[in-house]
């Protein structure tokens, strides 16, 4: 829904999703900005101190405007409302220097301009670009149909997306974090009864493969690891496990690899398994141009 002259809140709407996240949406990343209003914008008045967050495509693809004191004062505008975000002169500061502004102007062409401090702007600006330059490519699908028991459902998959689609269960999955307090997730893999995928949160890229689209399921790399548990002090003990590469195959070339994970053959069979028991009624083809 487009933003209109009067601002009021519930046109501020939140992006639909085709269906439920993989990975829980607290374990993404937000990216967080301190700011001053500097011209009157919906609730907000000139001087106001405000938080901006921006918000991945995953969450939303969008920016959230807020005082943090203030519950009320709340605005969600979706990167695809944007027309053009750049830098502006303002007033002189602090030694007859022009303050350097953000103007964000919206397609109904009214703007928001914002202060920042100087070092912010470039990493505020460039995210909000490189974000506004995945949607657009972003939310291609295949529709398929597959077996509900006595009767074919259909539906849409979003295959660059970590979003299951109706019909889709997740049955296995494994997310990569990062940090040390708060840790944010990086990649997750996953085995759905559609496809199997690899999404990299950083890039906001996906590897996907069909079970429809699969030939072979195989296990490479496997080796014993071990690990020693005691001290100096005491008696140690090893424990081993058998640790290598899920490898799943299309057109006799690898299509996705599940690298180093334990108990590759206990996951092939469950993969193997998923495979064997699903049916579908078409085969469609991924296009990632």
């Amino acid at each position: 829904m487009t933003l209109t002259q009067n601002y009021e809140k519930d046109e501020f709407s939140i992006q639909e999703f085709p269906g439920i996240l993989i990975v829980e949406p607290s374990k993404l990343p937000i990216y967080r900005f301190d700011c001053e209003i500097i011209e009157e914008f919906a609730y907000f008045k000139r001087g106001d101190k405000i938080k901006v967050d921006v918000l991945p495509v995953e969450l939303g693809n969008k920016l959230v405007l807020y005082i943090e004191e203030e519950k009320g004062s709340r605005i969600e505008i979706k990167l695809s409302q944007i027309k053009d975000i750049d830098t502006t002169e303002g007033e002189k500061g602090f030694m007859d220097k022009k303050k350097l502004l953000v103007e964000i102007l919206l397609e109904n062409n009214s703007n928001i301009l914002l202060f920042f401090e100087d070092y912010k702007i470039k990493e505020f600006i460039s995210l909000v670009n490189s974000f506004y330059q995945v949607d657009n490519t972003y939310w291609k699908f295949v529709e398929i149909e597959y077996s509900e028991g006595d009767h074919f459902g259909s539906t849409k998959i979003y295959f660059n997306t970590p979003f299951l689609a109706k019909g889709e269960n997740l049955l296995w999955s494994f997310v990569g974090m990062e940090g040390v307090l708060d840790k944010k997730a990086t990649f997750v893999m996953a085995i759905t009864n559609f496809r199997v995928i690899i999404y990299y949160f950083d890039s906001h890229e996906c590897e996907c493969v069909l079970f429809s689209d699969l030939d072979e399921i195989s296990v490479m790399n496997s080796r014993k690891a071990f690990q020693s548990f005691g001290s100096r002090s005491f008696s140690s003990k090893e424990s081993s496990q058998t640790i290598g590469d899920v490898v799943f195959i299309k057109n006799d070339k690898r299509a996705i690899t599940f690298g180093q994970m334990e108990d590759p053959q206990g996951l092939a069979d469950l993969a193997k398994s998923i495979k064997k028991n699903s049916i579908f009624r078409n085969k469609p083809s991924i296009n990632y141009s």
